[in-house]
């Protein structure tokens, strides 16, 4: 599984969304690739309504 986590540079809560979503993963044995993407990078393409947004 790949989760892409669509932010907003400078959100005070990407970090911790970030680390929240780590634990989970650990904490039920699942698998996935992280990569996190600025929402300014994608081409006018789902750009985050608000700080943090995951995509799986």
């Amino acid at each position: 599984m790949r989760i892409e986590i669509l932010y907003v540079p400078g959100c005070p809560n990407y970090e911790p969304a970030v680390e929240r979503l780590q634990a989970v993963l650990v904490s039920q044995s699942v698998r996935a690739e992280i990569r996190s993407v600025p929402g300014s990078k994608r081409n006018g393409a789902l750009r985050p309504l608000s700080s943090r947004l995951a995509q799986l």
